[in-house]
């Protein structure tokens, strides 16, 4: 078949042919190729339906490693608040301890100098009223402990929800970058199947014109010599 084609290019045999006949030979050419020129011009077609989906693949990559980035900006920003809210409870805890501490030292020297000042008599109620104011700043510590502590809970759990779902997206991201690397290999495998099934086209298309043209030329054989 490959001879024949390179024979038909070369040689103008379907003009010989067309003459015997009688035809014009652009006629007699275009009836036998055109079939052979519209396919290729399909198959081109296809090929560049082909590359517009891989231009658009190469998108998708694009915006797949944007959404990536903004994820770890993300994560960047989860772990400083919560490094920032750990911060700020470390100091809440030392300023509270420091301003307890402090107001204890303050109701301990009171009482000191009131039992001074009053001697043994009123020693021991100045003593309960000490206890009192004591129990009382021990009471705004705990409480002042719990909100910080709550604050700080609060902190961490909204960096794990916020870990947890970001996790979920990028598990997400990955799917997609799968299903990306399944599309991109089927338009290599229908590259491939587009290039065979040219191949065959142009096969089986020259073997029926070799075929044909060899049947005409017996014909006019025929009837040079009958």
């Amino acid at each position: 078949r490959e001879e024949f084609k390179e024979y038909v290019g070369t040689t103008g045999g379907y003009d010989a042919i067309a003459t015997g006949l009688g035809l014009d030979p652009a006629d007699f050419d275009e009836a036998y190729l055109d079939p052979l020129k519209f396919q290729e011009q399909e198959f081109d077609i296809q090929r560049d339906e082909l590359a517009l989906e891989q231009d658009m693949f190469g998108i998708q990559r694009k915006e797949l490693g944007l959404q990536e980035e903004g994820f770890e900006f993300d994560s960047q920003a989860l772990s400083e608040n919560l490094r920032s809210a750990t911060e700020s409870y470390d100091i809440g805890r030392r300023r509270v301890g420091l301003q307890t501490g402090q107001s204890l030292f303050d109701i301990k020297r009171q009482v000191e100098g009131q039992q001074a000042r009053g001697g043994f008599a009123g020693s021991g109620a100045v003593a309960a009223t000490g206890k009192r104011a004591q129990k009382g700043v021990m009471a705004d510590y705990n409480l002042q402990q719990r909100a910080l502590a709550s604050q700080m809970t609060g902190a961490k759990s909204a960096f794990d929800i916020g870990t947890g779902r970001l996790d979920l997206s990028r598990q997400g991201l990955g799917l997609l970058g799968e299903k990306l690397d399944i599309a991109e290999a089927g338009a290599v495998f229908a590259g491939e199947r587009l290039d065979l099934g040219q191949e065959r086209f142009e096969s089986e298309f020259w073997k029926a014109e070799e075929d044909r043209f060899y049947n005409e030329a017996d014909y006019l054989e025929s009837l040079t010599t009958g």
